[in-house]
């Protein structure tokens, strides 16, 4: 019944649930731009590393695999986020998809807001030249 319960309506343990989205594919496509596990590998790739500044987030439980139980993990205020910035949903939509008060989604905003931006600027600092290029230089004149 429980595991019935996790896969068949969006809650908190639902959204937290990778069978739940095994039997929506497009449904993480639409609320986080990326099918789940992409979505999970995204994360981790940009806040489970060892880089000093984000050691905090490790020592505070970023793990991409959880439960949708107990206290709200970084991970799910990252897909929180992810979710307002990709769908522009109010916060008073996410805080009824995760049961919790408005003001509770608005100061996870505060907390994980400003990492995503600095994410984001990191990512977009990428050198976009061809010399880093895994491909050869003929292959490079065809594109």
């Amino acid at each position: 019944l429980m595991k019935e319960l996790v896969t068949t309506g969006m809650s908190r343990k639902s959204l937290c649930s990778d069978d739940f989205y095994k039997s929506r594919p497009d449904l993480a496509l639409h609320l986080y731009g990326l099918p789940w596990e992409q979505h999970k590998e995204v994360g981790d790739a940009l806040f489970g590393t060892d880089d000093e500044d984000i050691d905090d987030l490790k020592e505070n439980g970023w793990d991409v695999n959880v439960t949708g139980e107990g206290d709200m993990t970084p991970f799910e205020k990252y897909s929180i986020c992810v979710m307002i910035c990709k769908q522009g949903f109010k916060e008073e939509t996410v805080a009824a998809f995760y049961g919790r008060d408005r003001s509770v989604i608005s100061r996870y905003k505060d907390e994980w807001m400003p990492k995503l931006g600095a994410a984001g600027a990191d990512m977009s600092e990428l050198d976009l030249e061809m010399n880093h290029n895994i491909f050869d230089e003929e292959v490079k004149r065809n594109f």
